[in-house]
């Protein structure tokens, strides 16, 4: 049974349609933008690099494709993380943003600090979900406060109208666990191209969200919190978080999601992708041109860069050539296989705290 994406499709052309709209020709104003980037402009640069992953627990390498899109900053950064000594295999992509040139330094804090935190709140801590999945979530929860208390004691100037959003995925031998805050997005892709598990965007427009900013003593403008940001959880924006301590009662909250999905041997990719991507393809979009291309099928290392260097092409060209994504953009492929290491698990599917 494939898991229904509770995240709606984008509509055409998020990123450029307020500005377009303005157009009196708006279909001849789009038809000439797409011209321009594509035989003008150009599209914009794209960098993906392959990395190894970790056998042991069935990461079998990952691949991260870059771009700073049409924007005069890059603001995504993403970091890799090996927890309880080597036990489990992370990974976190965070998308920053802000005041104009300094979007990228909550970002830049959180990649140097989550590994720490997490580090620290997992001392001694045996990664067991099955057992222990709650503490697990709780203390990959604590991480994250932890990361807002100390932007607001050292940073308070750069983290009072600066934050990131950040999704971030940890495989161990017998789960794939997701934390998301904002509306980076993470899915869990299977050997047959379908989709086992995504996150949900945290966006004022969620009904749930909506609710939540609301009980907070926020308000919902135009599809922003307070008119300003267009996201309802992140790291950062201190701003909107008076008491960090008591964040559900802030509009701006930094408690993630955590859920756990109990691995099978069909599972194939884990895709982490900040919103340059989600504003422009749904989450069915990507799995398609994976598909397209037939990734899981390739095990010659040449021809399997070749693949993700023809997927990633791809994909610029549909979000920022034909649908006039203008954002940065970050994707990573986390490609699995069965781990090496065989630890005795529950039955339990899916866990989410």
């Amino acid at each position: 049974m494939t898991f229904v994406d509770p995240n709606p499709d984008p509509p055409p052309l998020v990123e450029e349609i307020g500005v377009f709209r303005s157009s009196c020709c708006l279909n001849l104003t789009l038809q000439r933008e797409r011209f321009r980037r594509k035989y003008r402009e150009g599209l914009p640069k794209h960098e993906f690099q392959v990395y190894e992953g970790d056998d042991g627990l069935g990461v079998q390498s990952y691949a991260v494709m870059e771009s700073q899109g049409y924007r005069p900053y890059m603001e995504d950064r993403h970091v890799r993380m090996n927890l309880c000594e080597s036990s489990v295999f992370g990974l976190a992509v965070l998308d920053g943003h802000g005041i104009e040139g300094e979007g990228h330094l909550v970002a830049e804090f959180g990649k140097i600090n989550l590994p720490k935190f997490l580090e620290d709140r997992l001392a001694g801590e045996e990664w067991d979900v099955a057992a222990h999945g709650k503490q697990l979530a709780l203390k990959i929860d604590g991480a994250f406060t932890d990361l807002d208390l100390r932007i607001q004691s050292e940073y308070p100037a750069v983290g009072e109208n600066n934050g990131a959003t950040c999704v971030a995925s940890f495989v161990d031998t017998g789960y794939v666990t997701f934390s998301n805050i904002g509306d980076s997005r993470g899915l869990l892709v299977t050997e047959s191209y379908g989709l086992d598990f995504v996150t949900l965007d945290h966006k004022p427009n969620v009904p749930s969200e909506h609710h939540r900013v609301h009980i907070a003593g926020g308000y919902v403008d135009d599809f922003r919190v307070n008119g300003d940001l267009a996201v309802s959880r992140t790291l950062g924006d201190l701003a909107y978080k008076k008491n960090i301590q008591h964040r559900k009662k802030c509009p701006i909250s930094n408690e993630p999601d955590i859920t756990f999905v109990r691995r099978k041997s069909n599972h194939r990719c884990v895709v982490l992708a900040t919103d340059g991507i989600w504003d422009a393809l749904s989450s069915a979009d990507i799995i398609a041109v994976i598909q397209k291309h037939d990734l899981f099928a390739q095990t010659i290392e040449a021809k399997y860069k070749q693949k993700l260097a023809a997927i990633y092409s791809e994909i610029m060209k549909i979000a920022t050539g034909q649908r006039l994504s203008s954002d940065n953009i970050t994707i990573v492929f986390i490609l699995l296989g069965p781990p090496h290491k065989h630890v005795a698990h529950s039955e339990k599917v899916v866990t989410t705290v």
